[in-house]
């Protein structure tokens, strides 16, 4: 069939793009139900990679090149009407909702353009996982890699096989071999612990399900159709299935920050989309009847849309009900709006921008708009009605771009939490540890910027651990050592309020690794304070073990104050879990109840549902004090 110059319409693909579609909307709505469903990525990468590799084979059999200006006006054609479309009714949208929403709109409309917006999160220090501020448009990563790969991967296909002449086989193995090195590097780079967004934005760590695909289609296009014989029907019918399960199970089961998605997870989950892919091609194919079903088959037709319109429609719907966001009902009556608007948006988008203007292309598209038919199909006759679609298309745009400008220009610098986030940093670095008793040392101090270590670096105390007295009553702050992320952060200062002196080390993003390396080090530089607070688990999962070695290190003399996690995230019951054991295993060890203190008050916390707001930071102290309390101190 590849000879007419068109592919075989397998519609069991596009059941596979619906899957894909469904498991990122889910992921994104309800991330704590399906917590790897950022897998979706994954399986549109490989569709990709299959079906762009297919379509460069298909040209240069028929043609014996690669029609570059063909291929990429097509691509044009393709993804960029709806993306510019989306990007100005969204940009123009926010402008009447808080500034939170508009922070770094111009950066991520310039990524979004540009197909750069990868890159350029990761030279800002964007936190894709990071969910206390989300960017309108930060699902777009995904389609500045696919446009990166539709730009270079042409013309590695035109080297090999019309200037080397390769066959198909030693190209499908060069594919291999780049799937294989991306997801090495990946895995190879993946640290416990650390940030990892810009493992899952790289091009470089993050194209093996691209390459995948392109591999699949060198060595069974689309157009040549797997012959299954009668006997291994079956076998491939279960393979098939059992891939797709899989897929699935790792939706449900992995978490984005997790080693598994990046150390085989994402990988394994490519491979079993490629497997079914070989399988639906076959005309004996359970799975492909199954994937074809017509409603999964019309919704992955609109996928494009979808994947577009949804990330910024839950980020709108998020803003305008919260905090009754953080209600279950609410969130769940949200989730079912949010998508039915989404999917009637990516209708819309597919009915009158997508399909026209792939069919027809954009100025015949246009001219179409003052062309109107008869009801019995008469010869087109330019009527007032066309022009009246035109002129209201133009003064739609205009006026789309106008406030687009306005957005750019009224976006503030920073979301209310971070501009909170930095002036506690402020106070933590202008004010001295101790009331005065210990010297910050000489010199200008730094200006703070989020994500910078909280305070002052302050030179050793004298005396040593042998020599430390014990803690006397009443306490006070000179005592205290806290270590912890950005929800101490966002209470550094009722900290200071109520315990003048008290020494705070925190930091924005900080895993738990990185909390007990400074516990470790604050320690080591001051051994006169044996009160510690230590606050993780926000934003990665803590270890049992890792903790009990973290407190064991500092001494049977100290007490300890271990401020549990309320955060909707996947790994936030184990990591309570794992501080509720510990705690209970140690005479010397208390926990600080934040997670009832922050449930039970939803509206002191900001949109995130994770930071205290100014008036919520007592509660945070609160919960410390009582733990101090049952520790003996007060």
């Amino acid at each position: 069939m590849g000879s007419a110059g068109k592919t075989r319409k397998v519609d069991a693909l596009d059941g596979l793009r619906a899957i894909a579609v469904l498991l990122v909307v889910l992921y994104h709505a309800m991330p704590q139900v399906v917590p790897g469903g950022f897998l979706g990525v994954d399986v549109f990468f490989v569709l990709s990679g299959y079906l762009i590799t297919g379509v460069l084979v298909r040209d240069i059999r028929e043609t014996g090149h690669v029609r570059m200006g063909r291929f990429w006006v097509r691509r044009i054609r393709r993804l960029l009407p709806a993306l510019v479309t989306m990007l100005a009714l969204v940009s123009a949208a926010v402008l009447v909702l808080p500034g939170d929403v508009r922070v770094s709109l111009g950066r991520q409309l310039l990524g979004a353009i540009t197909y750069s917006s990868n890159w350029l999160s990761i030279a800002a220090g964007d936190d894709y996982f990071d969910r206390s501020n989300p960017s309108i448009f930060a699902h777009l990563w995904s389609l500045a890699i696919e446009e990166q790969y539709y730009i270079v991967w042409p013309l590695l296909v035109a080297l090999m096989l019309v200037v080397l002449k390769w066959r198909r086989h030693r190209a499908a193995a060069v594919a291999l071999s780049l799937a294989a090195a991306s997801a090495l590097l990946m895995a190879v780079l993946f640290a416990a612990g650390a940030d990892t967004t810009r493992l899952y934005y790289g091009t470089d760590t993050h194209t093996f399900g691209l390459f995948l695909g392109a591999a699949l289609a060198f060595v069974a296009p689309v157009d040549r159709e797997l012959i299954v014989r009668a006997g291994s029907a079956k076998a491939a019918n279960v393979a098939g299935l059992a891939s797709i399960g899989l897929v699935i199970v790792l939706a449900f089961t992995i978490h984005d920050q997790g080693a598994t998605a990046y150390q085989g997870g994402m990988f394994a989950a490519s491979l079993a989309i490629s497997l079914v892919i070989v399988i639906v091609t076959g005309r004996r194919s359970v799975v492909a009847r199954v994937l074809a079903v017509p409603l999964l088959v019309w919704l992955g037709r609109r996928s494009y849309g979808l994947y577009l319109w949804h990330w910024p429609v839950i980020v709108i719907a998020a803003t305008l009900v919260a905090p009754s966001w953080r209600s279950p009902l609410v969130q769940t009556i949200t989730v079912f709006g949010v998508v039915g608007v989404s999917v009637c948006i990516a209708a819309a988008s597919y009915r009158w921008i997508e399909r026209p203007i792939m069919r027809d292309g954009l100025r015949s598209s246009w001219r179409a708009l003052s062309v109107a038919r008869s009801e019995r199909g008469s010869a087109p006759s330019r009527v007032r009605l066309g022009s009246a679609k035109q002129r209201a298309i133009v003064a739609v745009g205009a006026a789309s771009v106008l406030l687009s400008v306005l957005s750019v220009v009224s976006a503030p610098a920073h979301s209310s939490l971070e501009s909170d986030l930095i002036q506690q940093q402020q106070i933590l670095s202008d004010a001295p540890d101790d009331a005065g008793s210990e010297s910050t040392g000489g010199g200008s101090t730094p200006a703070p910027s989020v994500g910078s270590t909280a305070g002052p670096s302050l030179p050793s105390e004298s005396g040593s651990a042998s020599a430390t007295p014990q803690v006397s009553e009443p306490l006070t702050g000179s005592q205290i050592l806290a270590i912890g992320d950005s929800v101490m952060l966002a209470s550094a200062k009722a900290l200071k309020t109520t315990y003048p002196g008290i020494r705070i080390d925190a930091k924005v993003s900080r895993q738990a690794s990185e909390v007990f390396s400074a516990l470790a080090v604050q320690n080591a530089d001051n051994p006169n304070r044996r009160v510690f607070i230590i606050g993780t688990g926000t934003n990665g999962p803590v270890k049992a073990s890792d903790l009990a070695s973290a407190i064991d290190a500092l001494g049977p003399e100290a007490k300890v104050v271990l401020v549990n996690v309320y955060a909707d995230r996947p790994w936030a019951g184990d990591s309570n879990d794992a501080i509720a054991t510990v705690a209970s295993s140690r005479a010397n060890v208390e926990v600080a109840d934040w997670l009832s203190q922050a449930r039970n008050n939803p509206d002191d916390l900001y949109g995130d549902g994770i930071h205290p707001r100014p008036q919520g930071a007592p509660l945070y102290v609160n919960a410390v004090t009582t733990a101090l309390k049952q520790l003996g101190l007060s």
